[in-house]
């Protein structure tokens, strides 16, 4: 009984944001093994930490997430599991770079013969080992925290000006609430710039002025957070669902409802709505899931 009246509840919480397209559901969807390859690509390619990098590996390309993709496909969990402990911890580098070493042995990424490159940072290992030991303390979510505080300042004070004063509640979580609260206010304020990286992209904006106000909340207290978990939680489990469930029968109707939701968000508003941290793999899938979906409905 409780869990089909839960399924109505979510059915109606999907059909009333899909009919109010006139603002956008901002979601972040991380897949995290494709996450680790991005921070390997990032970080243990980084000229300072690698003697066989030059500057140009850090300026904005396509490559980057080509190269991401290509450590997502050919990287074993055992190596991702090594160097998710060390992005973590800072922890371990010796034996995930060993790993690393043995899994790109003689694999070549367009002209780039990666083992060559991961080589290249071993020197180094102490350098880069203590500045992941010094953000261990760090919130793990406070890049998906920054990136929510861009896209809310680009709708609501770039894209659709409307003299907003927007709001921010986030679930309580003490141990990281002062992080929270030094980012929100080095962000917030007056207009000093915007940074465009990508064309198809939204700038980086420094200065965000909607947002004038950043709480936390106990979701036991605070039925906006707690319809928000009831989402969220079908969002992660739907999602998972497309990387291994390619019949669109197979989907129950919520998680129908999820998947034409999100993107039916993304297609009206890209990269505003839709923080994706996901492989291409992923991204097909989710994409050609939602789409069956919607047709049988």
């Amino acid at each position: 009984m409780f869990r089909r009246k839960r399924e109505d509840v979510l059915i109606a919480i999907f059909d009333l944001i899909s009919s109010k397209l006139s603002i956008p559901l901002f979601y972040t969807i991380v897949e995290k093994r494709f996450q680790i390859a991005a921070l390997i690509d990032s970080d243990f390619f980084d000229p300072e930490y690698n003697v066989h990098c030059d500057l140009t590996w850090t300026h904005p390309s396509d490559k980057h997430r080509g190269r991401a993709n290509f450590l997502y496909e050919n990287l074993t969990d055992e190596t991702l599991l090594a160097c998710g402990e060390f992005f973590r911890s800072g922890d371990n580098l010796d034996n995930a770079t060993e790993l690393l070493k043995a899994d790109l042995a003689d694999k070549r990424f367009k002209d780039e013969d990666l083992s060559y490159y991961i080589s290249g940072f071993q020197k180094n290992l102490p350098a880069l080992e203590s500045i992941y030991k010094d953000r261990s303390n760090n919130a793990p979510n406070i890049i998906a925290f920054i990136s929510l505080i861009n896209r809310l300042e680009y709708f609501f004070n770039e894209l659709h000006p409307r003299n907003a004063q927007v709001n921010l509640i986030c679930d309580n979580s003490r141990q990281y609430k002062k992080i929270f609260d030094d980012w929100f206010q080095l962000q917030c304020g007056p207009r000093r710039g915007l940074m465009h990286l990508y064309p198809d992209k939204i700038p980086l904006i420094a200065g965000c002025e909607s947002l004038k106000r950043f709480e936390m909340q106990d979701s036991k207290k605070c039925n906006l957070l707690q319809c928000a978990d009831f989402y969220a939680s079908s969002f992660n489990k739907t999602l998972s669902k497309t990387l291994v469930e390619k019949n669109p029968t197979n989907y129950t109707i919520v998680e129908r409802k999820v998947l034409v939701t999100l993107f039916g968000f993304w297609r009206e508003y890209g990269t505003i709505s839709c923080d994706m941290i996901c492989s291409d793999l992923f991204v097909g899938n989710f994409v050609r899931m939602a789409v069956e979906t919607n047709k049988g409905d």
